[in-house]
């Protein structure tokens, strides 16, 4: 996955003029966040000397471009609204569950391009009945600093080429237009695999309940989870979930 990723990267660096500078700024925006996060695998902020110092790994990734390996477990509480009513503890909504498959073909494919989370994307925001626009915060599958860049045009948050400039801008940070990982995500909080979706749901569900302490989004309402997995040849990846969290 992190030549795949490196692939991705040289692309997306070649066509749209970002740098392995604009890479960096999303390790430390990630870890930044996880500093604050009592559950992150990575509980230090970093500079972008220290990104840029670490070990290469896979042109023109890092070492501290990339998650590591953890271990960990999360749940949640899975009900109708007649049942959490009874509930002493605070309750959300989920507006929108979708999972895709992956799309198989062995023809030119655009690296820099996540059909599988477009798509997916496209049916949550019609379930859900919202857009874009109306998200406050995104728990990101970024496995690799340039999934942010990827995986927010897919999801319609900017538009193509786009996303490394509204990095930079700030709007992904924590008070920024929408806070992208505000728990500081893969790169900080670690990537258990298995429970990586669940944990994003775990800390939207703080977020829009303002029980998340020093992550807290201000005024958070809306949250998309997003997490991708199973990389196949011929396919983006294996399979994509996303969901869509709201107060209401």
């Amino acid at each position: 996955m992190t030549a795949a990723y490196a692939m991705r990267a040289q692309r997306y660096l070649h066509d749209f003029g970002a740098t392995a500078q604009d890479l960096t700024r999303v390790s430390v925006k990630n870890r930044g966040n996880g500093a604050r996060n009592p559950r992150a695998h990575f509980q230090q902020a970093i500079s972008p000397e220290d990104v840029e110092q670490s070990r290469p790994v896979a042109d023109p990734l890092r070492l501290l471009h990339c998650c590591p390996n953890s271990d960990g477990a999360a749940a949640v509480l899975l009900c109708s609204e007649e049942f959490a009513k009874q509930l002493t503890t605070p309750s959300i909504r989920m507006r929108a569950s979708v999972v895709r498959s992956g799309d198989f073909h062995t023809s030119y494919r655009d690296m820099t391009w996540p059909d599988i989370t477009a798509r997916a994307a496209k049916a949550a925001y019609e379930m859900a009945d919202l857009k874009p626009a109306d998200l406050d915060l995104v728990e990101l599958h970024d496995a690799f600093s340039v999934a942010e860049f990827l995986h927010t045009e897919a999801l319609g948050i900017t538009e193509r080429g786009e996303a490394y400039k509204a990095t930079a801008r700030g709007e992904f940070d924590r008070d920024g237009r929408v806070a992208i990982s505000p728990s500081g995500g893969l790169l900080s909080r670690g990537h258990p695999v298995g429970a990586t979706g669940v944990t994003q749901i775990c800390e939207s569900y703080w977020q829009l309940t303002g029980e998340a302490g020093d992550l807290q989004v201000p005024g958070a309402e809306v949250a998309l989870t997003h997490v991708t997995g199973g990389g196949i040849f011929g396919v983006d990846n294996g399979a994509c979930s996303i969901h869509i969290l709201t107060t209401t």
